[in-house]
C-alpha cells in the first residue's frame, strides 16, 4: 500500500514537471478587469531564519477537507517542493484536482509547501566552487549553503509547518536541477528528514562529479528502510547520441554531455546496491531537455 502511494506521488510531480512547465500564458494586451473576488489556491507565509539571518517566504497549499470543522484533528502528508515561486501553481492545482475535484481521489490529499530562495546557488549547492572544471573560467557566483540551507529546513521549516498548520511527518521533497542536487544531498546526509526524495535532472556534475562521489560513498555505506527515490532524467545529449553511447568512459565531458554522463553514473551505481535498501526508481524523458521536463 505504502508503495502505491509512492508511485501515485512520483506520477503527480512527475506530470506536473513534463507536462504544465512546458506551457507559457501569453500577457493579454486588453486593459484587466478587477473582480473583487478572486479564486485562491493557496497562502502566502514567511518565517524568519535564525539560521539563514533572514527571513524566508514559503507558498503553502491546505487541501480544502482541512478547514471541514469534522477534519479538525486530521493531519495531512506534506510536499516540500524547491523553487516554490516557479512551480508552485502548477503542482498546487494539480495536487488539488487528482486528490479532491470530481472525486478522483487518484493521489491522497496533501498539503504543499513552495519554498522560496534569496540566492538559489548558494542554496541548492552543497560545496563552494570558485573554478567552472569545463573551461577554466572563474564562476561569478556564491555558492555552497546548501547544507545551512538544509538546517533550516529540518530545524525551522518544518517544525514551523508541523507547529502552525495541519501537517504530519510523512514528508516528501522535491527539486529540479540545483534543487534536484538538493535533494539528493538531503538523502544520503539525513535520509530520517523525509520519505520521499524526487529529483528531477538533478546537477550532479557539481563541484567536478565531487559530491555525486561523496554520496555515492555514503549510499554503500548506510542503510535506507522506507526510504524512496525517483530520479527523473532529461535528453541533454548532443545530436546523433544517445543514452547508451553518453556513458562511455571515451565521451569527453562538455556543457550537453556532463549532466546525463554524471546522472547515469548515478543510476547506474544504484541499480547495484539493492543492499542499501533504498527504493529506488528512475525514467528517462527523451522528448523532454532540461528545462520542460
Amino acid at each position: 500500500m505504502e508503495n502505491q502511494c509512492l508511485r501515485l506521488i512520483f506520477r503527480i510531480v512527475l506530470f506536473t514537471f513534463v507536462t504544465l512547465n512546458s506551457i507559457s500564458c501569453k500577457k493579454k494586451t486588453e486593459k484587466n478587469i478587477i473582480n473583487e473576488s478572486s479564486l485562491v489556491i493557496g497562502q502566502v507565509d514567511s518565517i524568519y531564519s535564525n539560521v539563514l539571518g533572514e527571513s524566508r517566504e514559503i507558498w503553502i497549499y491546505i487541501p480544502e477537507s482541512a478547514k471541514e470543522k469534522s477534519n479538525e484533528a486530521a493531519k495531512y502528508p506534506v510536499l516540500y517542493l524547491l523553487d516554490g515561486p516557479s512551480h508552485f501553481k502548477s503542482l498546487a492545482g494539480m495536487v488539488d484536482q487528482l486528490s479532491l475535484a470530481s472525486g478522483n481521489m487518484v493521489v491522497p490529499e496533501m498539503i504543499v509547501v513552495g519554498i522560496a530562495n534569496t540566492n538559489r546557488t548558494l542554496d541548492l549547492t552543497p560545496s563552494q566552487v570558485d573554478i567552472d572544471f569545463i573551461s577554466g573560467d572563474s564562476i561569478p557566483y556564491i555558492s555552497g549553503g546548501g547544507n545551512n540551507f538544509l538546517d533550516f529546513v529540518e530545524e525551522e521549516l518544518i517544525p514551523h509547518m508541523e507547529k502552525a498548520y495541519p501537517a504530519s511527518g510523512y514528508r516528501t521533497f522535491v527539486g529540479h536541477s540545483f534543487g534536484g542536487l538538493s535533494v539528493i544531498n538531503a538523502l544520503v546526509t539525513r535520509p530520517e528528514l523525509f520519505s520521499n526524495y524526487v529529483a528531477i535532472d538533478p546537477s550532479l556534475w557539481w563541484d567536478n562529479r565531487g559530491f555525486l562521489n561523496f554520496a555515492d560513498s555514503l549510499l554503500t555505506k548506510n542503510r535506507f528502510e522506507n526510504k524512496s527515490l525517483f530520479i527523473g532524467v532529461a535528453n541533454t545529449l548532443e545530436e546523433g547520441m544517445d543514452i547508451e553511447s553518453v556513458q562511455s568512459d571515451t565521451v569527453p565531458d562538455t556543457y550537453y554531455t556532463i549532466q546525463m554522463k554524471s546522472i547515469m553514473k548515478f543510476v547506474k551505481s544504484l541499480e547495484s546496491k539493492e543492499y542499501n535498501n533504498l527504493l529506488f526508481k528512475w525514467e528517462y524523458y527523451p522528448n523532454d531537455d532540461h528545462g520542460s521536463v
